[in-house]
């Protein structure tokens, strides 16, 4: 059976990679994964693929099981993650309800990439079937970039909105949500 490899990319012992500039060209190691002959023969016949697909799998730590059908095969009730385990759920929730009970909007801030789109799109379509009044406000990537900005939350304060829900970003926006609390907007970054 042959060896499944991976390229790592090559590291300098001072901490740089080995990318160089000019016509030189950064150096490669090949590194050999861990092989488990065996594991990969099982998957290779559980899931009735290659012998190659099996040792790539096996390589990269699955088993045959639920877990590995999991994951060739994901839905949506066996590949997420319980939604329960989220930090602060139950007191995002209440901050949700209590922003609804003042009756104010929510404005979700959500990433303009596929992901952050969709999170966006999902939480105002649950905000609209529970009755919860939401906007959401997309950056525009070639004047704002990446992330919260200022001047939208000024313009979210603003516009009477009672919290500021972010999708996709805002972990790394301390400035911008302390802003947002101070303009008298609760938060919630997801």
């Amino acid at each position: 059976m042959a060896p499944v490899f991976m390229a790592i990319p090559a590291y300098r012992s001072d901490g740089h990679s080995g990318h160089r500039s000019g016509a030189a060209r950064a150096q490669k190691r090949i590194r050999m994964r861990q092989q488990d002959a065996e594991r990969a023969r099982e998957i290779a016949q559980e899931l009735k693929v290659s012998e190659v697909v099996g040792r790539v799998l096996a390589a990269r730590g699955f088993a045959p099981g639920e877990d590995l059908k999991n994951f060739i095969t994901p839905t949506l009730r066996n590949g997420l993650p319980d939604p329960t385990t989220l930090k602060n759920l139950f007191t995002a929730a209440q901050a949700i309800v209590a922003c609804h009970a003042a009756g104010k909007a929510i404005a979700i801030c959500c990433d303009f990439d596929v992901d952050g789109l969709s999170g966006g799109s999902v939480v105002h379509d649950f905000c609209n079937a529970a009755g919860i009044s939401s906007k959401v406000f997309v950056p525009d990537r070639f004047v704002d970039g990446y992330g919260l900005h200022e001047r939208v939350v000024r313009e979210i304060a603003a516009a009477g909105f009672g919290m500021l829900l972010t999708i996709d970003f805002g972990t790394t926006n301390a400035k911008e949500l302390q802003l947002a609390r101070e303009l008298g907007l609760a938060t919630v970054v997801v």
